[in-house]
């Protein structure tokens, strides 16, 4: 779809829009990165309390069940006597986030629903949106670049040439 829109553009605006895409594009990774970078700031505040893993972990990362990796685990915890469960990342072996186990877990106490499993900054929060603003941020120059890059009338250079 979005290919044959750029198609049916004059070649001149092809880039344009490709820019106009990427720039939008970039703003929104920017934004993800500043709600991740907002978040790991508050959590600093956040009240440490403990929860019980509830359910069979999933991860993300190596294989291995002996290395640490990253782990989403269903935590069972309870604030303010109200009792809670919610899933949280933990980077743990695969020793540490079997069901039943006990876990420190952060909880924001102006929403007990929000919480992380260590305060401040996790790369699992934002590292994807650091990386695709960069990622975004790199396209927009080359993009740029082309652009404004001086080009050579090719066509007309050979039409005199074979006159």
């Amino acid at each position: 779809m979005i290919e044959s829109f750029l198609r049916s553009l004059p070649k001149q605006n092809r880039l344009s829009w490709l820019l106009a895409f990427l720039s939008i594009a970039f703003l929104i990774s920017a934004a993800w990165l500043g709600f991740a970078v907002s978040r790991g700031v508050r959590s600093n505040d956040w009240t440490e309390t403990k929860g019980v893993i509830a359910g069979r972990p999933f991860g993300l990362g190596h294989q291995g069940a002996r290395r640490f990796r990253w782990r989403h685990v269903k935590v069972d915890y309870s604030f303010d006597d109200r009792p809670l469960s919610r899933f949280v990342s933990v980077f743990a072996t695969g020793e540490g986030v079997k069901p039943g186990n006990s876990i420190s877990i952060f909880v924001n106490p102006d929403r007990p629903t929000e919480l992380a499993s260590a305060p401040g900054f996790l790369a699992i929060d934002y590292g994807p949106p650091l990386a695709s603003t960069l990622g975004l941020l790199a396209a927009i120059a080359v993009t740029l670049c082309i652009n404004l890059s001086p080009k050579d009338d090719y066509e007309s250079e050979v039409n005199e040439t074979l006159m």
